[in-house]
């Protein structure tokens, strides 16, 4: 069991202390901090965009958002450089030509001998 007060390095590693009860961030809430009056159900599918998920809840209001459990780690930023990856992939793929080349050369000159 971990202790209430950890020392400081397993703070640095991140763990929570120890806590009976799981604490419940209103930010972690699916609704944020709205309120779906007289829930009737809730409807979840699969977005199109990894690691994602739509979500409806209904009843007298009705809530809609796109929910991603683990942060939107797989959606490029607003800033990415696309140029810099095509020059990247460009560069890749002639560097892979010029070494099939030369390997190819290599296994000539010592088929030669």
């Amino acid at each position: 069991r971990r202790p209430k007060n950890p020392p400081p390095a397993d703070r640095e590693e991140g763990l929570i202390p120890y806590n009976e009860v799981i604490p419940v961030f209103p930010a972690s809430w699916a609704t944020y901090h709205y309120t779906v009056r007289g829930l009737r159900g809730i409807i979840t599918a699969p977005a199109t965009l990894e690691s994602s998920v739509l979500f409806f809840a209904y009843g007298l209001d009705a809530f809609y958002t796109r929910l991603n459990p683990s942060q939107s780690f797989d959606a490029l930023d607003d800033d990415f450089s696309h140029a810099l990856l095509v020059f990247t992939l460009i560069a890749l793929v002639i560097g892979t030509i010029v070494a099939k080349r030369a390997a190819d050369d290599a296994d000539a000159a010592r088929a030669w001998r």
